[in-house]
């Protein structure tokens, strides 16, 4: 019983959140949020000293260009991300 219930909050929430899907795609979605979880995505880092950490992710050159572009923003999305998940990691710049 506990777990269907959370299954139907879920669903209402997924509603109250997008109001204009169809029953069908309110039912893709919580497919996709709740389909088992493969690994993780490697992701090669390199550690610098003992406190900072530099993740390096490879992009071509028109999708560097609009990184930088709203580099700020990203960095304040990064932040306010990882203070969701209470990390103890902070973005400094891209």
């Amino acid at each position: 019983m506990q777990k269907s219930t959370s299954n139907i909050k879920q669903i209402v929430k997924i509603k109250k959140n997008f109001l204009g899907l169809s029953s069908k795609k309110i039912k893709e979605v919580y497919k996709v949020i709740n389909k088992p979880r493969k690994d993780k995505p490697k992701i090669n880092m390199i550690f610098k000293g003992l406190s900072k950490r530099q993740v390096l992710v490879s992009m071509s050159q028109a999708d560097s260009t609009k990184l930088m572009v709203l580099s700020s923003k990203h960095v304040v999305n990064i932040n306010k991300t990882l203070n969701d998940i209470k990390s103890n990691i902070m973005a400094d710049f891209i």
